[in-house]
Order: C-alpha cells, then structure tokens, then sequence
C-alpha cells in the first residue's frame, strides 16, 4: 500500500542506529529532578486567598483628609461625584488617586486594588502581605 513502509521489525533491528550517551551519566537522577520542579513551583506559587474582613480593616488604616474646597475638576471613581468642601477622602497607596471614605469602604469589601491603576494594598493577613510585597520587589 502506498504510504506503508516495507521494511519488517529485523529490518530496523538490523540497522545500525548511532547511541547518542550523555556526558553527564547523573543528568536525569531524582535529586536534580527534584530541585528543579521545586524551583518551578517556587516562581509560580498562588497567591493567597483574602478574607474580605481583612480588606475593611485596612481601609481604616489608610490616610484621610477632608476637602477644603469645592473641586469640581476631580471626580471620585466610584460614585463618580465630584468633591464637595467638607467631604472625606481616603488616599491610596498609590499616593495619586482618592476616594470618598465611604465609597473606599464599599470598595475595599471586595477588592484591594486602587480602581484607577489597580496597585494592590498590603491588607495585614500576613501571608497575603508577604507574597505581594514579594511579587513587587520582582517587577
């Protein structure tokens, strides 16, 4: 049939076939093996889970001011109002983007990234913390 080989087992077998031998006989040995899985598992661990109380929390460490002025020009990115004279902003680790306290709470129950540039905060679960203080020192 076309396509089929015609060549029969004691065919290959008679072939000479070239050994290729490695020059490090301990290539494949279960230690190396392990050292380097356990690297790959090292770089890509999985972030670890939130407790959403833990977010609340951290937004009442974060700085507040109240506006001492109108600021029609700056809009909170939540409720998407303008500041008013009086009102109490909560400002982000990000030092750039700011919030209306309360909205600041609303958010931080479900997420605790900045809704402008999405910079994480640290949130005091002290396993969470240390991977993403971790992740920021490898970018």
């Amino acid at each position: 049939m076309e396509g089929e080989s015609s060549k029969t087992y004691e065919d290959f077998e008679a072939e000479d076939l070239e050994v290729v031998e490695s020059t490090d006989p301990d290539w494949l040995t279960i230690p190396k093996c392990r050292g380097n899985i356990g690297r790959l598992f090292e770089y890509n661990k999985p972030k670890p889970a939130l407790i959403k109380g833990e977010l609340y929390a951290s937004v009442e460490s974060l700085p507040t001011f109240v506006l001492e002025d109108d600021r029609p020009d700056w809009k909170c990115l939540v409720c998407l109002c303008s500041g008013e004279k009086g009102e109490e902003l909560v400002e982000f680790p990000c030092r750039e983007h700011h919030l209306h306290l309360e909205c600041g709470k609303r958010l931080l129950k479900s997420d605790n990234k900045c809704p402008h540039c999405h910079k994480e905060m640290l949130t005091g679960n002290a396993a969470y913390d240390s991977w993403l203080i971790k992740k920021d020192e490898e970018e």
